[in-house]
């Protein structure tokens, strides 16, 4: 019982009969559970992707999931077979099962053929791009049909990209990395600017508005240092892994990252133009302590706030 209570836990004891009782045990998970002080490693998170086999002295590199949606059994292994060794590849034999996939898992990329039962690639490709959770995915759509009213339907459903049947491998691959690079060039640009517009970084309207949704979160409830990863994924319907795949998809960080991230953006204004202590600036934005406001700050900007503040004066 000491120990549960140590880590901010409940203990509970139920008599279902004279012999018998449940005990209940509750844990949270959360690092903003805890004090900062109370907190030794950074909290690793959840669902990692797994990483390629490296070198001593290389760094590890994390692995892309790259879902393969074909109803054909020897197209499907085959294509998954040729990505195996540079993406962690997911499989879905229709275009139903495949939307279901997309949602569950949040793939970084989405290759799909056109004619499959219960759901065809259009419609798939159209769902995708309609649902704020996979509206950033991009799609590339397989198909045996070269007629332009195919390829025209295609671009209207938000396909990225059409392979006409058969195709080389080295191509494919080619354009899967460059799909994947230009969305890592939008991280790149959130990552580079102090203050950034939903529309710098969206890939699509859909993510648009998600953006803007969690920008309203963001203003009205990120200054209260109790609100949690739990309560943000909540407030946008999204399980926690959901969020943590499309914030990071779209800004590169984590969503325990983020909302630090977004909490050191809301200080900069207050530290330029406030005449408020370091101390009622790291409340004011969220930070259970100014402690570790002033740690996240020197890590993220390589200055501490009282720093910032003197070189902004001088300017």
């Amino acid at each position: 019982k000491e120990m549960i209570q140590l880590y901010h836990g409940e203990i509970s004891v139920s008599f279902k009969e004279s012999r018998w009782f449940d005990i209940s045990v509750m844990l949270p998970v959360d690092k903003y559970a805890f004090h900062p002080d109370e907190v030794i490693d950074e909290e690793s998170e959840e669902w990692e992707l797994p990483t390629l086999p490296i070198a001593e002295g290389e760094e590890q590199v994390k692995l892309p999931i790259v879902l393969i949606v074909e109803d054909n059994t020897k197209v499907r292994e085959f294509i998954a077979r040729e990505l195996s060794l540079y993406f962690q590849t997911l499989e879905a034999e229709n275009g139903k099962e495949g939307l279901f996939m997309a949602l569950k898992k949040i793939p970084d990329l989405i290759i799909s053929d056109v004619m499959m039962p219960e759901m065809d690639g259009f419609e798939l490709c159209r769902k995708i791009k309609n649902n704020e959770l996979t509206s950033h995915i991009p799609i590339i759509l397989l198909t045996a049909k070269a007629d332009e009213e195919s390829h025209l339907e295609g671009i209207q459903a938000g396909a990225d990209d059409f392979f006409l049947k058969p195709f080389k491998t080295n191509q494919l691959l080619s354009r899967i990395k460059k799909l994947i690079e230009l969305r890592a060039q939008l991280r790149i640009r959130y990552s580079g600017r102090s203050t950034v517009s939903p529309k710098d970084i969206a890939i699509t309207s859909t993510d648009e508005r998600f953006l803007e949704k969690i920008q309203e979160i963001v203003d009205r409830d990120l200054s209260d240092s109790n609100f949690t990863v739990d309560e943000f994924s909540k407030k946008l319907g999204m399980s926690r892994m959901q969020l943590h795949r499309k914030l990071t998809a779209l800004t590169g960080l984590s969503t325990t990252a983020y909302m630090r991230d977004q909490r050191l953006r809301l200080a900069l204004p207050r530290l330029e133009k406030s005449g408020d202590s370091i101390s009622e600036i790291a409340y004011s934005v969220g930070f259970s302590s100014p402690s570790y406001f002033i740690k996240t700050f020197k890590e993220t900007y390589g200055k501490t706030p009282s720093e910032y503040q003197e070189r902004r004066a001088k300017k």
